[in-house]
């Protein structure tokens, strides 16, 4: 988690730069429950802190916490020095970091892992189902490459456990492509399930959490990307919660459907001829480009990244 930011420039990642805007709005729609700028974040800035500065900026995140898993005193100084916003860091792995948080307080927690998926990151996942408070969103984000097909089937079983294999994954083929993504969102959504089973072993009534997912994004800047998470919220806050109208979004999946983060790749003046036609019912024309980047254009314009190149 500490050296990822040596490969890759998070800023310029442009499936990454439209992920973060499509989760602001999805947090915004929670001032229904709580109050959107007293809630804490919880993130992996890497050295950038791009989503750090997003999330400030568009939902006025005062308190902000960055877990990065660094030991030598000189890159320690680096973080330091471009930490934005009073940011709290965290020089810790997530196992031992997120316990040491108190979850008392609402929280939007997004565990941005570039690492292909490891059991490790089910522990993470089990802290914040055991421990936050109502509500909380919180998402993972996983590299879900398959990787060589030999061995891929004991691979995956080795980290996750025979009690999370979902079923229909027996074996290398199962995993194969996007079948990838699909496992990894199961056993994620069978590890909340079993947290909160017990978690609700001594909880009644209104007082029960329930998790409603929100996230189902899948995007490709380079590797094959899963984001995955939710809503958690006591049964007593039922009725505010369907007021805030998430799945209003059509980009929040609460099912098995996913959400394809394509970014299309147009000319400034294709871009804006297509921004005069928007927002429209009707069919959206632009000399020559592909039916498949304008309907990529038309689902995402509002979050589209706009990359200058300026001397400051």
């Amino acid at each position: 988690m500490g050296n990822s930011y040596r490969q890759i420039h998070y800023v310029m990642r442009p499936g990454k730069n439209v992920e973060r805007k499509l989760m602001a709005e999805v947090v915004s729609r929670i001032a229904g429950l709580t109050t959107v700028s007293d809630m804490r974040y919880v993130g992996l800035g890497s050295v950038y802190f791009a989503d750090f500065s997003t999330f400030h900026r568009r939902l006025g995140f005062r308190e902000m916490h960055s877990i990065e898993e660094v030991s030598d005193p000189d890159i320690r100084q680096r973080f330091e020095f471009n930490r934005p916003y009073d940011t709290q860091l965290h020089f810790a792995h997530t196992n031992d970091a997120l316990p040491s948080l108190d979850w008392a307080k609402p929280s939007f927690v997004w565990l941005d892992y570039d690492d292909v998926f490891g059991g490790w990151m089910l522990d993470d996942l089990n802290i914040i189902t055991a421990s936050a408070c109502s509500p909380t969103i919180f998402a993972i984000s996983v590299n879900v490459e398959p990787g060589e097909s030999e061995g891929r089937f004991e691979r995956f079983k080795q980290e996750v456990g025979v009690e999370l294999l979902p079923d229909g994954v027996t074996k290398d083929a199962s995993l194969g492509g996007p079948r990838m993504g699909n496992a990894v969102r199961d056993v994620i959504n069978l590890a909340i399930s079993g947290v909160l089973s017990d978690r609700n072993g001594v909880l009644s009534g209104d007082e029960v959490i329930q998790y409603r997912q929100l996230f189902n994004f899948r995007y490709k800047d380079g590797a094959r990307m899963l984001t995955v998470g939710g809503l958690l919220h006591t049964v007593g806050a039922s009725e505010q919660v369907e007021k805030c109208d998430f799945e209003g979004l059509p980009f929040v999946c609460s099912g098995d459907e996913t959400f394809e983060i394509t970014v299309p790749k147009l000319t400034v003046r294709e871009a804006l001829h297509l921004d005069a036609q928007l927002p429209s019912g009707k069919p959206l024309q632009a000399p020559g480009v592909p039916p498949s980047e304008i309907s990529a254009y038309a689902r995402l314009y509002r979050y589209l990244p706009s990359f200058v190149d300026a001397d400051l």
